[in-house]
């Protein structure tokens, strides 16, 4: 296990959470792999909306112009590079690039919160996971991370 995420954190942090600092890094592993997770699913939506045809396009909303494009290489590259800036405790690539993401995830999705009792539950969740995840992240981020990643960029 130690070998398989040693660029990740350093590993006496894998498996009691805290390093000897006892600064707890595996919630970051842990943001990570869903950052991750998040930027594969936009781009899976990406790929499927370039290669479909203008019929299917239409009959499911969904339109190709360069700012929807532009929206989902961000939504694929914000992730992404935070994800990879919480695994090396990097402020830039993590910690802004993680609050950059949040707020404007909350921006996007403030309008799925509203939940209409006709949706299906499927999308009540999604909508709530898409909330509650940046929102979450965000605090966590503020108020639990930031000295982590300044103390790790001050010692760098």
């Amino acid at each position: 296990m130690n070998n398989l995420l040693c660029d990740a954190c350093p590993s006496d942090s894998l498996g009691s959470g805290n390093d000897s600092r006892g600064n707890g890094r595996m919630g970051l592993v842990i943001f990570a792999i869903i950052n991750f997770v998040l930027s594969g699913i936009e781009a899976l939506f990406l790929l499927v909306a370039i290669i479909s045809s203008a019929e299917v396009r239409t009959a499911v909303n969904v339109s190709i112009s360069i700012i929807s494009v532009l929206e989902r290489i961000i939504a694929i590259g914000l992730p992404l590079i935070s994800g990879i800036g919480f695994l090396k405790l990097r402020y830039g690539m993590g910690y802004v690039c993680g609050i950059t993401m949040c707020v404007l995830m909350l921006y996007h999705n403030i309008g799925l919160i509203s939940i209409n009792p006709l949706q299906g539950v499927s999308e009540i969740l999604i909508s709530l996971f898409y909330f509650a995840y940046p929102a979450f992240l965000l605090f966590i981020l503020m108020f639990k991370y930031r000295r982590l990643f300044r103390r790790s960029t001050n010692g760098a």
